[in-house]
């Protein structure tokens, strides 16, 4: 026999081999695993009762007397001994004329649709059968920013509504400045106030500021987008307005600048 067959010999016995082994395991485990599960439930179990506190309640008697109650006072819910203080109607926090104590933050602004032009605009698109999805969320991406087309009309760009251009900021590279925050980025105010949001972004150019929660902007919409003056400040007013408390998220962003900031308003209740 040759080298060559010999090693084929070998190697097919040592496969054999390991096959039988990997088989024996699989037929015995099963048989042997019960008994190991069974002992180890039996086990724990025993350790459960050893360990489980020991009481002296017995009866409604042995309960009323630790609890410092009657006997009368302690009934029976499905086997388990409970006074009846524990089953007892739960106290109003606020009765008729007391004044209550949580107080509500309000609702939010509903609009009619005719309160500005730019209210007036987002309505009308929202009427339309197919309506862009880019109107109704800032989950959806508006279509990407044309400078040229932009510059022929910034009214018409500022006068649509998109919240999901606050997610469109220029890829940094060459030439691309971040947009960053002219003034303070946290204010504190009560409900009913308002607050400035200021960034600093190229003259002329685009600004969209956004909240995916309550209060509103001068447009009396969560969205805005405004154009910096000729010092290169754009800025939007937010009212805290009916609904608004703690902590109010205003993201503000550019198609020409990179990043975006993030604006926080702490809003409390009046008094």
């Amino acid at each position: 026999m040759s080298a060559k067959s010999q090693r084929k010999l070998v190697l097919a016995a040592t496969v054999i081999v390991i096959v039988a082994s990997l088989v024996a395991i699989v037929l015995i485990q099963p048989w042997r695993a019960p008994d190991r599960i069974v002992n180890d439930n039996e086990q724990n179990q025993e350790e459960v009762k050893e360990n489980a506190p020991k009481t002296s309640v017995q009866s409604a008697k042995d309960l009323a007397d630790a609890l410092g109650l009657k006997e009368e006072d302690i009934i029976d819910i499905g086997g388990v001994l409970r006074p009846k203080r524990d089953l007892a109607a739960a106290k109003p926090r606020v009765t008729a004329g007391e004044k209550n104590p949580i107080r509500h933050p309000g609702r939010a602004l509903v609009l009619n649709g005719d309160e500005n032009p730019q209210v007036a605009g987002l309505f009308e698109e929202l009427q339309q059968e197919d309506a862009p999805q880019a109107a109704k969320s800032a989950l959806y991406k508006p279509k990407p920013f044309d400078l040229k087309e932009y510059q022929k009309d910034p009214q018409a760009y500022v006068d649509k509504i998109r919240p999901g251009r606050v997610f469109q900021s220029a890829e940094p590279g060459p030439g691309v400045t971040p947009l960053v925050a002219d003034g303070p980025t946290y204010a504190q105010v009560i409900q009913g106030e308002k607050v400035v949001l200021k960034v600093k972004a190229e003259k002329g150019m685009p600004v969209t500021f956004h909240t995916n929660q309550l209060g509103n902007f001068d447009n009396l919409l969560r969205t805005v987008t405004v154009v910096a003056d000729d010092d290169g400040i754009a800025q939007a007013t937010y009212l805290a307005g009916s609904g608004t408390v703690n902590f109010i998220n205003i993201l503000a962003a550019s198609p020409i600048h990179s990043e975006d900031v993030l604006f926080i308003v702490d809003v409390s209740l009046p008094e």
